[in-house]
C-alpha cells in the first residue's frame, strides 16, 4: 500500500469540507474577531439591512448635498425609508450609533433621524459625551442634537 497519497487525499478532503461549510466557517471567524475586539456578537450589523441603506445613500445623497437646509431631507421618501430601517427595535443601537459616528454625512443623518424615533435613545444622549470629534464646534453640535433627541 502507498501511504504517499494519504497526504493529498487529506488536502482534498479540507477543500471540500471549506468549500460545503464556507459560510459556516465566515460566520465564526467574524465571531471571532468581533470577541477578540470586545464587540458583543449581537451588535453586528445585518448584511442586508447595510446593503440596503447604501442603495438607498445613492439616491438621496446627491439631493442633500444641493439642498438648501438640512430639513429638506424629509421631503425624499428614500431618505425616510431609510430612517424607518435604522429606527427598527431589531438594529441594536450600536449599529445606529456606528452610523452616526461614522464617515458619511447623510448616513449619519439618517442614524440621528432615526434615534429620534427610538425608544433606547437616551442611552445614545450618554454616549454622545464621549465623541472625540477633533472639532470642539462640530462635537458640541453633536452633543446639542443628541441632547435634543432625549425630549
Amino acid at each position: 500500500m502507498d501511504y504517499s497519497v494519504i497526504p493529498i487525499y487529506l488536502v482534498l478532503a479540507l477543500i471540500i469540507f471549506g468549500i460545503i461549510f464556507r459560510k459556516e466557517l465566515r460566520a465564526w471567524r467574524i465571531r471571532q474577531k468581533l470577541k477578540a475586539a470586545g464587540i458583543p456578537a449581537g451588535t453586528a450589523e445585518p448584511p442586508l439591512l447595510s446593503t440596503r441603506l447604501y442603495e438607498l445613500d445613492k439616491i438621496f445623497a446627491p439631493f442633500g448635498s444641493d439642498a438648501a437646509h438640512p430639513s429638506a431631507l424629509y421631503a425624499h421618501k428614500q431618505f425616510i425609508e431609510a430612517v424607518g430601517l435604522l429606527a427598527l427595535p431589531s438594529v441594536p443601537l450600536a449599529v445606529v450609533l456606528q452610523y452616526v459616528e461614522g464617515n458619511s454625512w447623510s448616513l449619519s443623518s439618517v442614524a440621528i433621524a432615526a434615534l429620534r424615533k427610538r425608544s433606547d435613545r437616551g442611552e445614545a444622549v450618554e454616549r454622545a459625551g464621549t465623541w472625540d470629534l477633533g472639532v470642539r464646534s462640530l462635537r458640541h453640535s453633536l452633543y446639542r442634537a443628541a441632547v435634543r433627541l432625549r425630549r
